[in-house]
């Protein structure tokens, strides 16, 4: 987000925000009431030092809130899934603009996961498929966005074989060898 990494405090602050101003919205995103209970234990988090797991923020399903609080275009990328994620809503006054782009990727090094910014060329480079839990759950002021992004989602299927891309959430453990 550029805020540089002494504002995470921020931003789960953020997060969190955004999480409790549409329950019912995010259990239905987030798999239901115990994964929302799970997401804002996970955000309510603001010690110093290491984190426990418990307290580890998760993608893709975390890109779904940051998406929609910061207004941005979220890109997750990883060998297990491909895909990106537009915001649930957005004010009228955006609907023109161009929204930034976030592009986030999932990296093993040895059994340890890591997450990365990943920087994008510019121009309209392909992206992963948008999220089909936002296809199910997007606000009417948020549906013109699928449109500005459909050609560049095709363009990456073209890119990838299908066999690298999904279109589902997954919650990615980073102790799994398997994510």
């Amino acid at each position: 987000m550029g805020f540089g990494q002494k504002a995470w405090r921020n931003v789960r602050k953020d997060l969190l925000q955004e999480l409790q101003s549409m329950p019912s919205l995010y259990k239905d995103l987030i798999y239901g009431p115990k994964r929302y209970e799970e997401f804002k234990h996970a955000l309510n988090f603001d010690k110093t030092g290491y984190a426990k797991k418990e307290y580890w923020m998760s993608m893709p399903d975390m890109g779904y809130l940051i998406a929609t609080y910061y207004k941005v275009i979220v890109i997750y990328l990883s060998n297990a899934q491909c895909l990106t994620l537009l915001p649930l809503m957005l004010p009228s006054e955006l609907h023109d603009l161009e929204l930034p782009e976030i592009a986030i990727g999932f990296v093993k090094i040895g059994n340890k996961g890591h997450f990365v910014q990943v920087n994008l060329s510019s121009g309209l480079v392909p992206i992963p498929p948008i999220s089909s839990e936002w296809h199910k759950n997007n606000d009417e002021t948020a549906e013109h966005l699928y449109l500005r992004y459909q050609a560049r989602e095709e363009k990456f299927k073209q890119v990838l074989p299908s066999a690298h891309v999904a279109g589902v959430t997954k919650i990615m453990d980073l102790d799994d060898d398997s994510a």
